[in-house]
């Protein structure tokens, strides 16, 4: 089935091809087309006639892996290409970025978000300084935080994970396991976010607006599960919120030392 009507989001994400294959044409940009098959995949691909006169198909991309948005700036581009500028083939599509993020712009875009709930990945010290979370994981995944995300597999995070050696021993440590641990803890939910995935980021509007194909860390060794160096009792300073939570409770008196109607001292 084919028509003409101006795309919109809310309208590519309740089409259902149930019947057949539906084409539809946008009514705004010229040339762009969204297939939708039988199984539901979606993508763009612009239609049009080179400067010569010969039809063509450029497929551009998978919806919602490139945005409505994103599809009409290729579109346009694709018909100066090929029109005005009489070139045989485009050049590189303008969504190509959306392949190139790396993984420092992701830990950019995800921080803002994530630190409306995660009070770890508020700045410590106003709106310039760090947040504890990023910092961890900046530490151990170091080596990757300027190449593609997209490219990253669950391996260059293992290598990088279990490869990691502390800055400075502490306590004589000549491991890192437990920093690992937390890495590995902070990063998972970012990249979860930005695929779309597990029950707290699959619902639409929750994850990342344009979704990425990020690897999967629980596939990921975590080196702290092993390590009898961090077992055991934990050695930890209160901090002045912690005291404030328990100091009311401290100074609750026993039932038994101030008698009421519903608790009378034993005689």
């Amino acid at each position: 089935m084919k028509s003409t009507q101006l795309l919109t989001d809310r309208l590519i994400q309740s089409i259902k091809a149930d019947t057949g294959r539906i084409q539809i044409t946008d009514a705004r940009t010229q040339g762009l087309k969204l297939r939708v098959s039988r199984t539901g995949h979606k993508s763009f691909a612009v239609m049009m006639r080179d400067k010569a006169g010969k039809y063509t198909t450029i497929t551009i991309g998978t919806y919602p892996d490139l945005s409505l948005r994103e599809a009409r700036e290729v579109a346009c581009q694709i018909r100066v290409d090929m029109r005005t500028k009489g070139l045989e083939k485009p050049r590189t599509y303008a969504n190509s970025k959306v392949g190139k993020i790396t993984l420092r712009e992701l830990l950019d875009e995800v921080q803002p978000v994530f630190a409306q709930t995660k009070k770890g990945w508020r700045p410590r010290g106003g709106p310039g300084s760090s947040a504890y979370t990023r910092n961890t994981i900046e530490r151990v995944f170091r080596p990757l935080l300027d190449k593609p995300v997209e490219r990253l597999t669950a391996e260059d995070f293992g290598r990088a994970a279990n490869g990691y050696q502390p800055v400075r021993p502490l306590k004589g440590k000549d491991t890192a396991n437990g920093q690992v641990s937390r890495a590995l803890s902070y990063l998972s939910p970012v990249l979860d976010w930005a695929a779309h995935r597990g029950r707290k980021f699959d619902k639409i509007g929750a994850g990342r607006a344009t979704r990425l194909d990020v690897a999967e860390l629980r596939r990921v060794h975590d080196p702290a599960t092993n390590d009898p160096t961090i077992k055991g009792k934990r050695q930890r300073v209160l901090s002045v919120e912690d005291d404030r939570c328990h100091l009311p409770a401290s100074t609750i008196p026993c039932p038994k030392e101030n008698p009421t109607p519903e608790h009378p001292s034993e005689e």
